[in-house]
């Protein structure tokens, strides 16, 4: 054992982390290359994605006595506290500090990063330096801490440490599910790029209330419906009587706002398979607590070029309401947000990234001239018109697939990225090129 087999995935980080770990624990071989022993590491990134855990896997594969100081007093009592650890391990030395969640010593407001706790600290830091102490930290966000904190001398190493994506997520699903009985045909991959992305903590409270659904229903495995409905639950909030309740929507009557809602979902999927096959997750017509509509997730899974995905993803964004004006002739009402994440991709593609041309960069509405903001908003007319446009031609080649995804999604009111494999299979599909 290393240390680190509780960490399942985060290769990468894991690799830099037992190098960290033998300096500290073999430093003759460094020692004879005339490296210096790093003064200190920190580990930052959003809650739940497993620092604390990395940070005690290092301290356990170090073989070092470890002084840990965590925000249990109050401001002025805290400060004592800071220096106490620091002569204690001193005292203990060859030893680690380990300063859990450091961002939240003092104030989280920037504007109080040079509080006495941080003052503190980088004075007991450059007070032991060169005395057999190794300074390990973790925080949250380190915006709320000095610079002068986080310079080299002080912490050597900064690492960053994201939420799980591709393979690291999908060995920590594994691992989790690993503790559950589950039934046969679970299908990892997909509840993988589902939660891609998602902490740590997130994925294994998602699996744990998958089990939940399954205690309550006295089943005797985790099914992958109840997965599903955890996933959907927890990342879109979708109300648990939404699954229980489901009702088939009728498309032969017409319209309503229940089969506006599928349409509008299947024109998402059509587009996305159209211009990106396979990158279609999830398209359910289940909506968030007090919303109307649904969802689709796509997942940009085949790591094609970001501005490419930008592109793609603005036709996606037509393609609900493109879809309801084809069947029924009106206006979606239901596409709100999808307009808006729509207007403002291309208005940052336009001002800020200049992907049209420099003469386009923008500082704001309120600090550009008139002329400027002219340009920028015939510019965003112009562009929004051409990828709808496009968004109604790829449906308009794809009608058939367009009312089988419909078909299935009014039965079901989900269909998942194998579903819909197979509906793009038994109907084909005319795949188009954006210029």
């Amino acid at each position: 054992m290393d240390g680190y087999e509780k960490i399942i995935g985060y290769t990468a980080e894991k690799k830099e982390l037992k190098q960290i770990s033998d300096i500290l624990k073999n430093p003759e071989p460094y020692v004879r290359l005339g490296v210096d022993t790093p003064k200190g590491l920190l580990l930052y990134g959003e809650p739940g994605v497993g620092k604390t855990l990395m940070a005690n896997s290092l301290i356990k594969s170090s073989g070092m006595k470890a002084f840990v100081c965590r925000k249990n007093e109050p401001n002025g009592e805290f400060v004592k506290v800071i220096k106490r650890t620091f002569e204690d391990a001193a005292a203990h030395a060859p030893s680690i500090v380990f300063l859990d969640d450091m961002d939240k010593f003092a104030n989280e407001d920037s504007a109080h990063c040079n509080a006495e706790e941080y003052v503190t600290i980088q004075a007991c830091i450059d007070e032991y330096r060169g005395k057999g102490i190794f300074v390990l930290a973790t925080a949250n966000d380190i915006e709320d801490l000095p610079d002068s904190l986080l310079r080299a001398g002080r912490f050597d190493r900064v690492m960053e440490i994201t939420p799980p994506k591709g393979k690291n997520a999908e060995s920590i699903v594994r691992f989790y599910l690993s503790g559950k009985k589950i039934v046969d045909d679970i299908d990892v991959e997909l509840i993988t790029r589902m939660l891609d992305g998602r902490s740590c903590a997130e994925l294994e409270t998602i699996i744990n209330d998958a089990g939940i659904y399954a205690g309550f229903e006295r089943k005797n495995a985790i099914t992958m419906q109840h997965l599903l409905r955890a996933s959907l639950s927890r990342i879109y909030e979708v109300p648990s009587e939404l699954f229980e309740e489901y009702k088939p929507v009728d498309l032969s009557a017409g319209y309503s706002n229940a089969a506006a809602n599928v349409y509008h979902e299947a024109g998402h999927v059509v587009i996305a398979e159209a211009l990106y096959r396979g990158c279609t997750t999830l398209a359910s017509t289940f909506h968030k607590r007090g919303e109307e509509s649904g969802f689709t997730m796509t997942a940009n899974h085949l790591m094609i070029d970001n501005r490419t995905w930008r592109k793609i993803s603005l036709v996606i964004g037509h393609g609900g309401r493109a879809a309801v004006e084809r069947i029924f002739g009106i206006t979606d009402g239901g596409d709100k947000n999808d307009i808006s994440e729509i207007q403002s991709t291309i208005l940052d593609e336009l001002g800020n990234s200049c992907v049209y041309g420099l003469d386009l960069y923008s500082q704001g509405a309120y600090a550009n001239s008139d002329s400027l903001n002219l340009r920028l908003e015939q510019s965003n007319a112009v562009l929004s018109q051409y990828y709808y446009s496009k968004a109604k031609e790829i449906l308009a080649s794809n009608h058939r697939l367009l009312e089988r995804v419909a078909e299935e999604l009014a039965v079901n009111g989900m269909l998942d990225m194998n579903s819909i494999k197979k509906l793009v299979e038994e109907c084909g599909i005319v795949e188009v090129a954006l210029g």
